[in-house]
């Protein structure tokens, strides 16, 4: 074997030596040094990778030799280049063959959703020319008006957030004036409950998200409120029209920065957290249900679930399907869809979990729990940064999941 490599190395110098004009080495003192690309033309990652190592070298050294190198190590390596073109060609090959006169499945509309954040600054001042926002998001079915009862005084559906004499100052204009404009350019709404508006609580707490994060003081009190705002969209709607309609409480209630009950040392408590998003979801379910007819409702609920919350989704769905329900003491709480955020870090790679194992354990806990034919879905997501590692800030690429 090394008499073989000798003979090749021999016989490729000799070649380079016979193949080099008159002047050669001096005209190669003028030009660059010998690049991985003269070599490896069918390798990109090897003749950088032979770059960077030429680069290391003397230059003195590599201005002498250069010319005598670059030819006898192409002779030698040409062989195995264009065998790696050739499997390359031949192995890793794909092709597509496209039959126009035969008709497949039709593939549907994957995408039904548009969220927003923030219905003050748009969507309660007016709405797009229905037929431009139909020919521009032609998927669209429903908007999701996310944190539209509340968290913050900007956000909270009263007179005066901040009077606390009085909880009954309810202003809901802002909500109503977004729902109509939604339905004006032939949409449906998803109203997103929450967070808990600041005069429901002796002491918020503001989180990462600029909204209270703490339950209600008083459920009962959370619970008018909330019918209130169902009876004041049915009066402006109607029946018929808010049946088509969806409901979800909260945005991501195990992820601490949106919920969370603060233990003795005043950390998030996961076990009163946990328990506490249960009572609200049982209040605020019943007085939906009490002001539209449980029949005429769906309502469901929004997990982050790509990542590790505070606690588990499982035991959202365990008490849903056999649960005390803390408003009505009955077993069990309506439950029409879950849904989750999904966010990848760059095109390909995952932040936590994929999106099948995302949706997928929702899927399973629910049929473990007995509860079928739930909706599933994804209700707030993006591609985090560019292939390139930049930073994508357009909430947009949502529409991707």
């Amino acid at each position: 074997m090394k008499r073989m490599i000798s003979i090749l190395l021999a016989a490729a110098l000799l070649m380079a030596v016979l193949s080099l004009p008159a002047g050669a080495a001096d005209a190669a003192a003028e030009k660059p040094l010998l690049r991985g690309s003269d070599i490896f033309r069918y390798s990109p990652e090897a003749a950088e990778w032979l770059d960077a190592g030429l680069r290391g070298w003397d230059g003195d050294v590599i201005g002498k030799i250069a010319p005598y190198l670059a030819t006898p190590l192409y002779y030698l390596l040409w062989p195995g280049a264009k065998l790696v073109q050739w499997v390359r060609g031949t192995f890793f090959r794909v092709s597509l063959r496209f039959d126009l006169d035969s008709a497949g499945k039709v593939i549907g509309n994957k995408f039904s959703d548009v969220n927003i954040w923030a219905m003050q600054s748009g969507w309660s001042h007016g709405h797009p020319d229905p037929a431009e926002f139909a020919a521009r998001y032609p998927f669209a079915q429903r908007l999701q008006i996310m944190t539209a009862t509340g968290g913050s005084a900007w956000r909270d559906l009263f007179l005066d957030p901040d009077d606390r004499s009085t909880l009954t100052d309810y202003n809901f204009e802002p909500l109503l004036a977004a729902c109509r404009n939604i339905v004006a350019v032939g949409m449906k709404p998803m109203i997103k409950t929450g967070a808990v508006p600041l005069k429901f609580c002796a002491e918020p707490i503001i989180g990462t998200f600029d909204v209270n994060v703490l339950p209600p003081d008083d459920f009962n009190a959370y619970y008018k409120y909330i019918k209130a705002i169902a009876q004041a969209l049915l009066a402006e709607f109607g029946l018929e029209e808010m049946k088509t309609w969806s409901f979800g409480v909260l945005t991501e209630y195990e992820n601490k920065d949106w919920f969370y009950v603060p233990g003795a040392d005043g950390k998030p408590d996961p076990e009163q957290s946990k328990t506490a998003y249960f009572k609200l979801y049982d209040y605020t379910a019943a007085a939906l249900q009490d002001a539209l007819g449980r029949e005429n409702l769906t309502v469901g609920a929004h997990a982050m679930q790509c990542a590790a919350g505070l606690w588990s989704p499982k035991d959202f769905i365990a008490h849903c399907a056999r649960g005390t329900n803390y408003a009505t003491g009955e077993t069990g709480t309506q439950l029409d869809f879950l849904a989750a955020s999904y966010y990848d870090g760059r095109p390909g790679s995952f932040n936590g979990k994929d999106l099948a194992n995302t949706v997928g354990e929702l899927r399973g806990w629910a049929e473990e729990a007995g509860l079928t034919g739930l909706r599933f879905g994804v209700d707030e997501g993006r591609i985090l940064c560019g292939a390139d590692g930049k930073e994508l800030s357009a909430r947009v690429v949502a529409m991707s999941y």
